[in-house]
């Protein structure tokens, strides 16, 4: 991957070009070949992508007052692309994306209207977690009591190198409360967790994000924003 250095009368650049992509960073513009995206149609992403046709049609379907207040909400939510710049997103967008993150979560109805969810209890102080690549097992202690109608969620990493540093996107979701589970009835993650990922390998930093999903008065599940966030090295 080649690094640009435009002149002065060219800025910024973005885009393929023949047989190249031009990448703009936070700090440099890189170079790279172009190259095919890999299609894996697992059967996790050929449910994902159901949902979004679904959701995608039943825009059409909602009142003018619904469609309203989405896209009034819209217009003061600010995003970041991957380059930092900042824009607005739609009201067909913010619904999709709402009933995305709420099919994931375990809603079974459309959220038709837009509305703030209500924060619900965090997982607190007192969470621990431990891996051992020699028993094959890795567990989690957290002191927790879920909302009555709230899931809480777990994500991991897969055991990456101690000194990765940027793990964004390596999360995937591994566990799934029963509805008004406290956090410590799921603490073994270790069926889960190897099913996703495959064996423990000592030395590995592994990294699990909890978080709750609060149900707004309808019953439908959001993901709450602010999870705890937990590592180890594999013993």
């Amino acid at each position: 991957m080649a690094k640009v250095s435009p002149g002065e009368a060219i800025s910024d650049i973005r885009g393929k070009l023949g047989n190249v992509v031009f990448s703009p960073t936070r700090s440099v513009l890189m170079l790279r070949k172009r190259v095919k995206p890999s299609n894996p149609q697992s059967s996790y992403q050929t449910s994902v992508r159901a949902d979004m046709a679904l959701f995608s049609q039943a825009w059409d379907s909602l009142t003018d007052g619904q469609r309203l207040s989405w896209t009034s909400a819209a217009k003061s939510t600010i995003k970041k692309n991957i380059f930092g710049g900042k824009y607005a997103t739609t009201g067909n967008k913010l619904f999709i994306a709402y009933n995305m993150e709420a099919s994931m979560n375990g809603g079974t109805s459309e959220i038709l209207t837009y509305f703030t969810p209500t924060a619900p209890a965090t997982i607190v102080a007192g969470s621990a977690l431990t891996a051992s690549s020699g028993s094959q097992t890795i567990t989690f202690t957290a002191s927790h009591a879920a909302p009555t109608n709230g899931v809480v969620i777990i994500e991991a990493t897969p055991g990456m190198r101690a000194g990765v540093s940027n793990i964004k996107g390596k999360y995937r979701v591994v566990s799934r409360s029963a509805t008004g589970a406290n956090a410590s009835t799921i603490g073994n993650l270790t069926a889960a967790y190897i099913a996703k990922f495959g064996a423990l390998i000592q030395g590995t930093r592994i990294t699990v994000k909890l978080y709750t999903t609060n149900n707004d008065a309808t019953g439908q599940v959001v993901k709450y924003i602010a999870p705890t966030v937990m590592s180890c090295v594999v013993s």
